[in-house]
């Protein structure tokens, strides 16, 4: 899961518009911009500005409700995840997603690690696609299943979960 995010738009330094990009061994460009590209170039970070405050607002209303969503229990689980007041403090919904699934799936990086391990890898061999269910679904699950095991791999390494996809 990855937050998308427009591009920053960029300008050379020494150039005249902001779409040229120095060249090694390329003449000189003029150092004075022309004002035309100039309020092209400022309106587009203006935009970009914009674009990004949106982001983060849809994030945080997203963190809001995605947490009024969960039942108790699992708000109780969640709490007592190592990272929770990170979390929280930063509204970060992505985090809050991965902490959910990591929940729902059973996978306690605590406690009984070979066992959590070992329910993965047994799910994960027994997945089979019946005739009721759909390429996607069974794609999505399969999916699913190997974000669980680099998980469980990467805490079995000693790698903190929190930077996965």
């Amino acid at each position: 899961m990855t937050v998308q995010t427009p591009t920053r738009p960029t300008i050379v330094p020494g150039t005249t518009t902001p779409a040229v990009a120095a060249v090694a061994g390329a003449p000189a460009v003029p150092a004075v911009p022309d004002p035309i590209d100039q309020a092209i170039f400022n309106e587009e970070i203006r935009q970009y500005v914009k674009e990004k405050a949106a982001i983060v607002a849809a994030m945080k209303a997203l963190y809001s409700v995605v947490w009024g969503q969960c039942s108790e229990a699992l708000r109780s689980k969640l709490k007592g995840n190592p990272d929770f007041m990170i979390i929280s403090t930063n509204a970060d919904s992505l985090e809050l997603l991965k902490a959910i699934r990591s929940e729902m799936t059973g996978f306690q990086k605590r406690q009984y690690l070979a066992h959590s391990v070992h329910t993965i890898m047994r799910e994960f061999y027994q997945l089979s696609q019946d005739k009721h269910r759909s390429n996607q679904e069974y794609y999505d699950e399969f999916n699913n299943l190997v974000r669980q095991l680099m998980n469980a791999a990467r805490c079995l390494q000693g790698i903190p979960t929190s930077t996965t996809t």
